[in-house]
């Protein structure tokens, strides 16, 4: 009882429980049916005062739930900055993953907490570790356009051309989503410029599709190849014709396109384009 209550405790942040509790010598390592410990909890919610304590009883400090989730990995998830601190203090599994092949850089990285981030990177995890599906840190952190952690992660020199299992890399989700400034990031480290996925979507292709002419003209600044066209036989100028994206259109004209290049069922870009305006 004595250690239930303990994990109690800890998961409420009752600091002075938890010290009296801890006086008494419980099983600081005794977890729920879920597989929860003490210091799980208190890491998962961000009670620093209450990780403090139980650090100090020399805890399992990798002891992991039933999802192979670790107190580290919690606390990155919610970007809980003093815990992931007192944490590391005590040499962790830093790439530890849970079932899925998630690291607590990979986590942190995708939810955007720069100050976890930072912290985990001067524990040298590996910085391309990826997930089941591929995923690394850098392409997380791209995808969703969170440059500080984009740039702290390219300076420890990652795989920039690293693709998922669907074949998308970094600078082809950032150029997806218009994340111009991480697009600008990635770009400085000269990566595969035409690197396409398994649909033969190339960077340019997929910004001139969505519109993002911001995107589209930091990619022609690399001079990608302009008529590079995924399986569909479809070019960067054909969807953004299609698309009505007058301004990426204008772009893409500069560079000498091969403007009567037709897609696999015999569609023009001008074709398309007055399908677009019907």
């Amino acid at each position: 009882m004595l250690d239930v209550l303990c994990t109690h405790a800890s998961e409420q942040g009752h600091t002075d429980v938890v010290k009296l509790l801890l006086e008494k010598n419980p099983n600081v390592d005794l977890c729920d049916n879920d597989g929860r410990s003490p210091l799980f909890m208190a890491s998962c919610y961000g009670h620093t005062d209450t990780v403090k304590l139980l650090l100090e009883k020399d805890p399992q400090v990798d002891l992991c739930d039933k999802n192979g989730l670790s107190p580290l990995y919690w606390a990155s998830l919610k970007g809980h900055t003093d815990a992931v601190k007192l944490l590391l203090e005590k040499d962790p599994h830093v790439d530890l993953c849970d079932e899925d092949g998630w690291s607590p850089l990979l986590i942190a990285s995708q939810e955007g907490h720069t100050d976890v981030v930072k912290l985990l990177l001067e524990k040298n995890p590996k910085i391309d570790l990826c997930d089941n599906y591929g995923w690394s840190p850098l392409y997380h952190a791209s995808e969703h356009g969170h440059t500080d952690v984009v740039k702290l992660l390219l300076e420890k020199n990652p795989k920039v051309d690293l693709c998922d299992n669907d074949g998308w890399s970094p600078l082809l989700k950032a150029s997806c989503y218009g994340h111009t400034d991480a697009v600008k990031l990635l770009l400085e480290k000269d990566p595969h410029v035409d690197l396409c996925n398994k649909n033969g979507n190339s960077p340019l292709l997929i910004a001139s599709q969505e519109g993002n002419t911001d995107v589209v003209k930091l990619l022609l600044g690399k001079d990608p190849n302009v008529d590079l066209c995924c399986r569909d036989g479809c070019s960067p100028l054909y969807h953004a014709s299609a698309q009505g994206h007058t301004d990426v259109v204008k772009l893409l004209l500069e560079k000498n396109p091969k403007v009567d290049l037709c897609s696999r069922d015999g569609c023009s870009p001008l074709f398309m384009h007055q399908c677009h305006a019907e």
